[in-house]
């Protein structure tokens, strides 16, 4: 069990699985609703399952995005970096609970790594429009109550991993990458010390490019 990353939401519930399918889509209503409330442009989910623009995957458990986003802290506050590890400490990280001290999801100028941070951890979305603050919802019928831009999201991440040194060509299953985040501290190159959230950057950022590309939305699941 874990967080999953997915492109073509809609799509696949209208192929695979139909009875579920008008729920989505008054869910995916919902938050192009909320867009519109915000001062944005509608969201039209594409319908139609092709290949080349539905993506899913499995992320690091639910820690990886954790990992990730004590990175990203550390990079904001110009803090050292911490020692890479398998498993968090007990209890939340002191630089990410300053970061949300000082965020504030309604100001105009929004904080760096917005849009990885201040998403739930576990379950909504990223829509392909480009915002600059996340959009709180306060609509119980949207899971995760904020709407985040896979736009943003898939800046920040691609910022993350110049800060990483991480390829960005690398294959998002390549067995070193595996490897980094199944043991991380070791090797010679910064993304394989940082090997958990090296590999939870990786697939955020394909995530990110087909929703991108596609007009569809990433869900978190």
């Amino acid at each position: 069990m874990g967080l999953s990353l997915c492109v073509g939401y809609m799509a696949e519930a209208k192929a695979e699985a139909p009875e579920e399918f008008g729920e989505i889509r008054t869910v995916f209503e919902q938050l192009s609703a909320a867009m519109v409330k915000s001062g944005y442009r509608p969201h039209n989910e594409p319908e139609e399952q092709l290949e080349q623009n539905t993506f899913s995957c499995q992320m690091w458990g639910y820690s990886g995005l954790h990992h990730l986003r004590r990175f990203a802290a550390c990079h904001y506050f110009g803090h050292e970096l911490y020692v890479p590890n398998r498993e968090l400490a007990d209890g939340p990280d002191a630089l990410v609970t300053e970061y949300y001290r000082l965020s504030d999801p309604s100001r105009d100028q929004p904080l760096p790594f917005e849009h990885l941070m201040q998403h739930s951890d576990c379950d909504g979305f990223f829509l392909p429009q480009d915002f600059q603050a996340v959009v709180v919802t306060r609509n119980p019928q949207i899971s995760g109550d904020i709407i985040g831009s896979s736009v943003q999201l898939l800046k920040e991440c691609r910022q993350l991993a110049l800060l990483l040194e991480l390829p960005l060509d690398l294959d998002m299953d390549a067995p070193e990458l595996w490897a980094a985040a199944d043991d991380p501290g070791k090797g010679s190159c910064k993304w394989q010390k940082y090997g958990i959230e090296s590999f939870s950057c990786l697939r955020l950022i394909r995530a990110c490019e087909v929703s991108v590309r596609a007009g569809a939305a990433l869900v978190f699941c």
